[in-house]
Order: C-alpha cells, then sequence, then structure tokens
C-alpha cells in the first residue's frame, strides 16, 4: 500500500506510529516485536536450480548463482549458502530434495507454498 499510494520518485522514509492499550506494570501485557526492512540499497542474492537452457535463461536473468550439475549440489550439501532467496525448477526439485536438511534450517528450500518452484524458463525472466 505505501508503494502505491507514493508520489515520490525516490526511496522516501516511511514512519509508523501504534497505539498500543496494554500497562507496563504487569508483566502479561508486555509488548515484544521487531520489524526489519532491508534498506533501499539492498539487493537481493538469488540462486537458481536449473539445468539445460533453463540454466542459461536464468544467468542471463540476473541470478547471482546457477546450480546445474552435482558439483554445485555437493558444495550446497557441504553448507555453502551465501544468497538470500532461492529458486528453482521443477523438474531440479528431485535432486534438491536432498538439500532440505542445508536449506530447511535457513530458509532456502524452495517450496511451491512460498511461489519460487516454476514450471517453464520463460517465468525466470520475471
Amino acid at each position: 500500500m505505501v508503494k502505491d499510494t507514493s508520489y515520490a520518485k525516490f526511496n522516501a522514509t516511511v514512519e509508523a506510529h501504534f497505539r498500543l492499550a496494554w500497562i507496563p506494570a504487569r508483566p502479561i501485557s508486555r509488548c515484544v516485536a521487531s520489524w526489519c526492512c532491508p534498506p533501499a540499497w539492498a539487493r537481493w542474492c538469488a540462486c537458481c536450480l536449473a539445468q539445460g537452457d533453463a540454466a542459461r535463461v536464468a544467468q542471463e536473468s540476473g541470478a547471482d548463482f546457477v546450480v546445474s550439475d552435482d558439483e554445485g549440489l555437493k558444495k550446497i550439501q557441504d553448507g555453502w549458502t551465501d544468497w538470500d532467496v532461492s529458486i528453482a525448477m521443477a523438474d531440479m526439485m528431485g535432486k534438491a530434495g536432498r538439500l532440505g536438511k542445508v536449506l530447511g534450517p535457513r530458509g532456502l528450500m524452495p517450496s511451491p507454498k512460498a511461489g519460487n518452484i516454476t514450471q517453464s524458463a520463460g517465468d525466470l525472466r520475471a
């Protein structure tokens, strides 16, 4: 909503104010929350699990890392996770399933629920 209503042509600052109905003396009504947003200059680093033509398309589309062979999968199994988001082709999910123990706890495992598994190489261009 903030992006849709913005009229500035630069990355503006957003300020939020909340009125909380809580009593500081009561420990049960303690407010503990945090919200972290990456700064405007931050850039997401993406890893794409693809093979064949889809790997070439992912590389051309700007993926920082493209894993397409067993050597790259072995490197991930050994603990390499220097990226922020994972994208996978559906045909690679059979091989990527072995990476669940490494990628799962870090929140990097591609899943249909998260929407980062694609069926066609053309979707990687978006």
